[in-house]
């Protein structure tokens, strides 16, 4: 797997990441494996399925899983190798076309895709041991109290 930063800019972060074929058929065949015991097809003993006919049968399926499995694992090591808090999720952007994605599902090709982050700045607290608070205080006579505390009576009456 490949990993470069293409984007550092504020808090805005991009990178262009190539996920190898052979590493996505590795999961392909890890995963084809855990599902001869599980799966059940008519004409096979349960667990005695060959996984060649089970890719054929749910290849698709499990690559698409693979990809989906390798894009969060590697975007999950992009945020904690970094350091990075996100303020949203991550976009994901596959790169090239069509013809690209179809080469990357038929195992010819490297899973090539771009990743946008949105990061939180880092906030760092000021020190507090330096401030000095002011308390103001008013000077009030007892007749003034005492015309409040008439005035008050008598809008309450």
């Amino acid at each position: 797997m490949q990993v470069t930063e293409t984007l550092n800019e504020g808090l805005r972060r991009e990178f262009q990441v190539v996920v190898p074929a052979s590493d996505l058929d590795a999961k392909v065949n890890e995963r084809l494996v855990e599902l001869k015991d599980r799966v059940r097809i008519n004409g096979f003993r349960p667990g005695k399925i060959p996984v060649q006919h089970l890719k054929r049968v749910y290849g698709k399926a499990v690559l698409a899983e693979a990809i989906e499995a390798a894009v969060q694992e590697v975007n999950a090591k992009i945020i904690t190798d970094n350091g990075f808090k996100l303020a949203g999720e991550p976009k994901v952007t596959l790169a090239g076309g069509d013809e690209e994605v179809k080469e990357v599902v038929a195992g010819k090709a490297d899973l090539s895709y771009s990743v946008a982050l949105e990061i939180l700045p880092k906030i760092e607290l000021a020190d507090l041991k330096g401030l000095k608070l002011e308390r103001l205080t008013a000077e009030i006579s007892d007749a003034e109290v005492d015309e409040g505390v008439k005035r008050i009576a008598e809008a309450t009456t």
